[in-house]
């Protein structure tokens, strides 16, 4: 999948993390239901997303912690129409890979069912 998307044993970043590559928002009440064994948990995580600074790259492969020497590979996540883009790089070095929308939705939600059936067990 994406970098470290399940590289963790943390379900809630994984599932905040694939609703960033699906452009859909995130509320503390649907990361609640979404985790209710571990409403201490995500209500850290949420707290924590909050205040974070959101820019506009999301991370395809590493480590946003801060620490020096520490970091990913980001990219632009655009949706037009029935697609989404990934756009690398700035103006004349810029590389877009532009995936189907039913296909990579459907990607992201298979990787989102994994993580409750992990949830359940």
């Amino acid at each position: 999948m994406i970098g470290w998307i399940g590289a963790f044993d943390n379900e809630i970043s994984d599932w905040t993390e694939m609703k960033d590559f699906l452009l859909e928002e995130i509320t503390r009440e649907e990361a609640m239901s979404q985790f209710p064994t571990k409403k201490n948990k995500v209500e850290s995580f949420m707290e924590y997303r909050e205040n974070c600074e959101k820019d506009k790259w999301q991370t395809l492969y590493g480590c946003t912690c801060g620490d020096s020497g520490c970091s990913g590979l980001g990219t632009i996540i655009t949706k037009k129409e029935d697609s989404y883009i990934w756009t690398f790089g700035e103006e004349e070095n810029e590389l877009q890979f532009i995936f189907e929308e039913s296909q990579y939705r459907m990607a992201f939600q298979k990787a989102l069912k994994e993580i409750h059936s992990k949830l359940k067990s």
